[in-house]
């Protein structure tokens, strides 16, 4: 499915952005570390602010839309991933939008 763009205006001004996408249920889903990849799901690929609409709302008002976008899809599950170590981006998911750590993405650079 596309993915659905969103962006939000205040005045004149860009103030934020949000790209997000509905993911039908993987035909591996049995097979899969995640229960999750078994359900209709949306995922919020990217959501930012300007760093003048930083803690205004703006980010919880474009998130909430693609959840209702996601339900009215189909969607029983919303997730997105984030930078663990961002000051802005955890109290965001966690405490404002009721989001849970689920899944740990490892890395190590090979060179």
């Amino acid at each position: 499915m596309q993915p659905r763009h969103a962006v939000a205006e205040i005045g004149e001004e860009i103030a934020g952005y949000l790209e997000a996408s509905v993911q039908p249920p993987m035909p591996t889903a049995r097979w899969q570390g995640s229960i999750d990849v078994g359900a209709t799901r949306l995922f919020i690929n990217f959501v930012g602010t300007s760093p003048h609409y930083h803690r205004r709302g703006v980010a919880t008002r474009l998130v909430q839309a693609a959840e209702e976008w996601g339900r009215a899809k189909g969607a029983t599950i919303a997730t997105c991933d984030t930078w663990i170590d961002s000051p802005l981006s955890m109290p965001f998911w966690e405490s404002r939008m009721g989001y849970q750590r689920k899944n740990v993405i490892f890395r190590k650079r090979l060179d």
